[in-house]
């Protein structure tokens, strides 16, 4: 059987004005919502003149093909148009709803009118409550007319009509004229489909300043809309709009010049190398690109770098692989202060390094990435505190000096045995054996660990503490810790804390000997934790049975937490984790899909 691509609708037998047009957004008496790609016959259909519309549904549950049929003449496939296998539908135009129009009745509709009856006279509601002794009690409704006043239009400068089907504005220009007032308008998750309408609503609200279309598919500005200026607007949400080019966002650059805040999340920028944002922008402050195709820092993020004051950047879920030593130099991104870099491809601490080369920065955000896979919590927010100098705020948290100071001397004392069994390798083979391999771990050590150096030198007691513990030469006293042992199992938290004297080189496997003694629990069910600031330290999971009490940095005072594992709620949290990640997939699937599908046809 053959497959045949059909391009051109066959239209006989009714005008095509009366057509919708296509990307035009249509839902059902369900509330599902859809997209029209396609007007025509269709080939499997009896009447062969009747006039369908091809719908490709948001829910890609909602339909019943994948835009193809089989022709009743000719018994092969034809494709109408491209979608999910179940994402599809073919509607006749007599049951497509396109949506409503905004208008001062609807507003009034959705809002309490000024001379709406009050419906707790005398603060009492016309219904009662029996008490505990079988009387009637009245129900008293309290601050009626103070919640009024936050529900009428004439009071207030902030309105909301989200999902409401909205598909257009009232083309009567008086039609809206008394609420000028109104500061703000959510319009997420309706109907709109193109920019007339949404410029329409600009003009008819002529104090707006905030604005939320997110969720509204208005796609691309066409090049021919010029000289439209708005010079009010102030925050604009366009997350899910289904922008295919980073013209649109230039063009809004040059339409509102005062704008501080533009969300274009879910997006496909990944031509905005062909653009220049030039004098655009210049009041910018927040900018969110998450999931906008962005693969590459220089030429792609790296435009953005000229905004003067720019302060907040999203780059969430872009498949970048790294952010350059020079990202943030030569005055670029001069008043960057907080940078999310989440769901990214960022695979080493090296990639991460440009971070410190943006002088302003104070708050980072990041996880999911390749880099965090096998690490836990603690290990990655101590690591990325002694790495990142200047961070104030780690996934929004702030960083206390007591946690700065612990996390560095934890990374000191790391890389320093890092390097110690380096020194070890290289004097195990001073027999003549060639020493290349361990010269070049330990230039590798140090390239892979720029602040290393630095941190040394400031921690250099650490250090000559860490190597004299460590010395085969030396007494082993000098390399034993008082260390507080603290159960936080259910069947032994009640006992009190005990206090031993343990050598560093004591390994986490015989830690949990010595644990599973102590507190009569499986071995295999421990899990260790540790502090070494009890009053403001996070507790750091020893994850590595090989690994010494020195190799993680403990020091005399501080804490092993010793915890039970419960197996039930960690396969819950393995489930509802691989959920999550399937669900990511699955959505990053069909976004792309939609994508491609959307260039296609072009």
């Amino acid at each position: 059987m053959t497959s045949e691509k059909v391009n051109e609708s066959n239209t006989s037998g009714e005008s095509k004005s009366s057509f919708p047009k296509l990307y035009t957004r249509i839902r059902d008496t369900d509330g599902f919502v859809g997209t029209v790609v396609y007007t025509g016959s269709v080939a499997s259909s009896k009447n062969p003149t009747e006039v369908y519309a091809g719908i490709v549904w948001d829910d890609h549950s909602r339909g019943k093909h994948d835009g193809s049929v089989i022709c009743r003449k000719t018994n092969q496939i034809v494709r109408h148009f491209a979608c999910g296998p179940t994402q599809g539908s073919f509607l006749r135009l007599r049951k497509l709803d396109l949506g409503v129009t905004l208008t001062t009745t609807l507003l009034r509709d959705k809002y309490v009118k000024m001379n709406a009856p009050i419906i707790a006279p005398n603060n009492l509601l016309p219904h009662s409550a029996k008490t505990s002794s079988g009387r009637e009690k009245s129900i008293e409704f309290l601050g009626e007319l103070q919640i009024r006043k936050h529900q009428q239009l004439e009071n207030i400068v902030k309105i909301s009509l989200r999902r409401e089907g909205i598909s257009k504005v009232s083309d009567d220009d008086d039609d809206m004229a008394e609420f000028q007032h109104i500061k703000e308008i959510d319009l997420a998750g309706n109907l709109f489909c193109d920019w007339e309408q949404v410029f329409k609503i600009i003009h008819k609200f002529s104090c707006l300043e905030i604005f939320s279309l997110a969720h509204n598919y208005i796609r691309d500005i066409d090049e021919g809309i010029v000289h439209l200026q708005f010079d009010k607007m102030k925050i604009l949400n366009l997350n899910n709009c289904s922008i295919q080019s980073f013209g649109t966002v230039s063009r809004i650059a040059e339409m509102m010049p005062n704008l501080e805040s533009l969300c274009v999340a879910n997006s496909d920028i990944s031509d905005i190398e062909k653009y220049e944002i030039n004098n655009g922008f210049q009041k910018l402050r927040q900018l969110d690109c998450s999931r906008c195709g962005l693969d590459r820092w220089q030429n792609q993020v790296s435009k953005f770098a000229t905004l003067p004051l720019l302060e907040s950047l999203s780059i969430d879920e872009n498949p970048i692989l790294c952010i350059p030593l020079n990202a943030g130099m030569r005055l670029s991104f001069p008043r960057l202060l907080s940078l999310q870099i989440s769901h990214t491809a960022l695979s080493t601490w090296l990639d991460l390094e440009g971070i410190n080369s943006f002088v302003s920065l104070k708050g980072l955000r990041f996880n999911s990435i390749p880099l965090t896979e096998n690490l836990g919590q603690g290990e990655v927010r101590s690591i990325s505190i002694a790495r990142f100098p200047h961070i104030d705020y780690l996934n929004a948290s702030r960083i206390s000096q007591k946690e700065r100071n612990e996390a560095e001397r934890r990374y000191v004392t790391l890389i320093s045995y890092s390097l110690k069994k380096c020194n070890t390798l290289v004097e195990q083979n001073e027999n003549g054996n060639d020493l290349g391999g361990e010269c070049s771990n330990r230039m590798k050590i140090l390239h892979d660990n720029p602040r290393y150096l630095e941190l040394a030198e400031k921690h250099k007691n650490l250090i000559i503490f860490s190597n004299n513990g460590m010395d085969r030469n030396e007494n082993l006293a000098t390399s034993i810790y008082n260390i507080t042992i603290k159960s936080m199992a259910a069947s032994s938290c009640t006992m009190d804390p005990i206090v031993r004297r343990l050598p560093g080189t004591l390994n986490v496997e015989r830690m949990k000997a010595l644990c599973s003694r102590i507190y009569d629990i499986d071995y295999d069910l421990i899990c260790l934790r540790f502090i070494t600031d009890k009053e403001d330290g996070l507790p750091v999971e020893m994850d590595d049975d090989c690994k010494t009490l020195d190799y993680y940095g403990l020091c005399d005072g501080a804490e092993i937490l010793v915890d039970e594992i419960d197996f039930h709620a960690r396969a819950l949290d393995t489930k509802n984790n691989d959920k999550e990640l399937e669900k990511r997939m699955m959505e990053m699937d069909r976004n792309i899909s939609a994508m491609q599908n959307v260039r296609v046809r072009r």
